[in-house]
């Protein structure tokens, strides 16, 4: 492979001694993977993307699910709590996003998300502000409850409800730690249920609607995602 580029690296040596960037002009690191661990990167990669889409919609003003109404009427946007997704292997634990995606001119003062998750492969450990959150100081409160209508899954209920009065920003406002059992096999993927619901900051509040949110995504895989970015300094 010396000497090749790929695509606009060229290849000088061997690992270790580095290569050159032929845009950047500055020295890299390449790492040839096999096929099939190339193909596992991919999906990670499209996983982390959708993840990185999802927090930019939350950040641009006028974003949100258009909801088509009655005839005659006009069609509103959604406020969207969706959850994202993780990856990491049995017997370790995994962070969910909560994000927020807020329509221009609507403001909420309190969300909440019902999750669903099998507890044979789950057991949630606790929930972290996000900046959104913090922001306004929101309070973070966590139920976990049997789910009635199915004995193998639990329904966390999440509640992030600001100061009396203020309005939550969009944006990642929970992350949500959950164990993962030493039962869960390599290469499944376990999906959490999500139900979401918010209330206006007036008072008293009045429900949103609409509100939507995708389900989240637990990647079982030996390698936990980790986002890092290296640059040899010269």
């Amino acid at each position: 492979m010396i000497g090749r580029t790929i695509p606009h690296d060229k290849v000088l040596e061997k690992m270790g001694q580095g290569g050159q960037d032929s845009r950047l002009d500055r020295r890299v690191a390449l790492k040839n993977f096999p096929q099939h661990l190339s193909e596992r990167a991919k999906l990670r990669l499209r996983r982390i993307l959708l993840a990185m889409t999802l927090i930019s919609l939350s950040l641009v003003s006028g974003t949100g699910t258009t909801t088509a109404q009655e005839e005659g009427t006009p069609r509103r946007r959604a406020v969207r709590l969706d959850l994202g997704f993780g990856q990491s292997p049995p017997g370790s634990h995994v962070s969910i996003p909560i994000i927020l995606t807020l329509p221009r001119g609507v403001k909420i003062g309190s969300a909440t998300n019902e999750i669903t998750f099998p507890t044979q492969l789950l057991s949630f450990q606790e929930a972290r502000k996000g900046l959104a959150a913090e922001v306004v100081e929101a309070e973070v409160t966590t139920e976990v409850k049997q789910n009635d209508q199915d004995p193998e899954s639990s329904i966390l209920k999440v509640t992030i409800e600001g100061k009396a009065g203020m309005a939550i920003p969009r944006g990642v406002l929970v992350d949500l730690v959950f164990n993962i059992s030493e039962q869960a096999q390599l290469g499944e993927t376990i999906v959490l249920k999500n139900f979401a619901s918010a209330v206006s900051p007036d008072d008293p509040p009045q429900p949103i609607d609409p509100v939507t949110g995708n389900d989240g995504e637990i990647v079982i895989d030996e390698t936990a995602i980790v986002f890092a970015c290296f640059f040899y300094m010269h």
